[in-house]
């Protein structure tokens, strides 16, 4: 049993590493450094072990909820990091040029927290007996990984953009405290009939954090394009979906060594709770708002936002709901970007352009609230007019499935566009239009 539990935290771990694959940020010739740094990570949780075996507790802390906090905080949360970076500085030695950019730099802190995590897992289905692959092993992984990254930001930001310690150590403050606190609140949470809703916005804001931050590291890599996440519905079932599948491999391997009452018992438990949480940060996690250039520190924010959508023609505005991120039709004009197309009227009742438009999609440009646009020059009555497309983010948005629909807006006399503090209401609505090949 206690094999089949490590080839599926193996499995969890290879997760993040295929994640990390799909969006471009893991290249083939870096792969025996990861496994090496994974491995690192893995091996130096048997030092926790031992510190934890040997350090002395507070006196009364199993009586008092403070004495307990800090306990967690020195005795976990500290050796954690602590522990954590010790791979990071061995890689920096050896294979320095290996984390010559932001993006690596976040990439091996991730991955050495996944090895650290792996063992740790481990432990603890051994101290506990339990040799299930459950709710713990879930979301211990995802705090440890959220957890580095954050000392991650504060090392990239001080190797490349502000040359202050103090930065660093106070982020790894935080991650120190924020890795004793998850420790402190595994004891406390389900003896408090809201305990998991605590936990479950902990992850949560967290997850927008990591994903951020990730975000701003993809921005300012040499290899930036605007393509280079492909799908983020696909990074979605990637990310979620072998999730789910581990649950319930972990269900029959249960049922057919222990008892099917007891697997039924596991598997609901682990579903509405952990689940949830792995939900949200597959969805967080799978749409990136990509900013070439843009470098800025993580959010404390949720993974989703409610939003009004375009008045557009007077319509009222209705409140939407939506994840963070780009909206997924970008993608289908991101491909045009630097090159000729078309643009097609929605409707040929009283359109402005009558009928398609050779264009040029020469930029796109951010303004209020980094709401996306693109600049379009087209040929309009035998003469260049510069306009602009605002992707359209609610309803219906795609023809066939890959045609973005946007609305075409031209740009008043007098106004500058790249002003960011200008909304879609300070220029002037043509008509809804899609974009596909000349």
């Amino acid at each position: 049993m206690l094999v089949v539990f490590i080839l599926l935290c193996l499995a969890s771990s290879w997760i993040w590493v295929n994640y990390f694959k799909e969006i471009k940020v893991i290249q083939k010739e870096k792969l025996p450094y990861i496994i090496l740094t994974f491995s690192l990570g893995a091996s130096l949780y048997l030092l926790n072990y031992y510190i934890g075996a040997n350090l002395s507790h507070f006196t009364y802390f199993k009586y008092n909820v403070f004495n307990k906090l800090i306990d967690s905080i020195l005795r976990v949360g500290f050796f954690n990091e602590i522990l954590k970076l010790v791979p990071i500085y061995i890689a920096y030695r050896f294979f320095k040029k290996e984390l010559n950019e932001s993006v690596s730099i976040f990439l091996f802190f991730t991955v050495s927290a996944l090895g650290y995590s792996f063992s740790g897992n481990i432990y603890h289905v051994i101290q506990t007996e339990a040799f299930i692959f459950n709710e713990y092993s879930i979301l211990n992984t995802l705090n440890e990984v959220f957890c580095s990254s954050l000392v991650s930001f504060a090392v990239i930001n001080y190797r490349f953009y502000n040359k202050k310690i103090w930065n660093v150590i106070s982020y790894l403050t935080l991650a120190i405290f924020l890795s004793g606190f998850y420790d402190f609140w595994l004891y406390f949470e389900r003896i408090n009939p809201f305990g998991f809703l605590i936990s479950i916005l902990y992850f949560l804001f967290f997850t927008s954090a990591f994903s951020s931050g990730l975000t701003s590291t993809i921005n300012v890599s040499s290899n930036f394009s605007y393509l280079q996440i492909e799908s983020s519905k696909l990074i979605f079932k990637r990310f979620f979906l072998p999730y789910l599948l581990i649950v319930f491999l972990q269900f029959f391997a249960v049922s057919f060594f222990k008892d099917l009452n007891y697997s039924s018992v596991f598997l609901i438990d682990t579903l509405w709770f952990s689940v949830i949480i792995l939900f949200f940060t597959a969805k967080r996690l799978s749409k990136f708002k990509l900013i070439k250039g843009r470098w800025k520190a993580p959010k404390l924010e949720l993974p989703f936002t409610f939003f009004y959508s375009e008045s557009f023609n007077g319509r009222k505005p209705k409140l939407k709901f939506k994840f963070r991120g780009e909206t997924f039709n970008e993608k289908a004009i991101d491909f045009y970007l630097g090159s000729y197309c078309s643009i097609n009227p929605l409707s040929k009742r009283d359109s402005f352009i009558l009928k398609p438009k050779d264009s040029f999609i020469a930029e796109k440009i951010f303004l209020i609230n980094d709401e996306t646009y693109y600049l379009l020059s087209v040929l309009l009555e035998n003469k260049m007019e510069v306009m602009l497309l605002k992707p359209k983010k609610t309803g219906k948005n795609l023809i066939k499935r890959r045609h973005a629909i946007c609305a075409l807006l031209s740009i008043p006399e007098g106004v500058d566009f790249r002003d960011v503090s200008l909304t879609h209401e300070d220029f002037i609505f043509r008509e809804w239009v899609f974009v596909k090949y000349r």
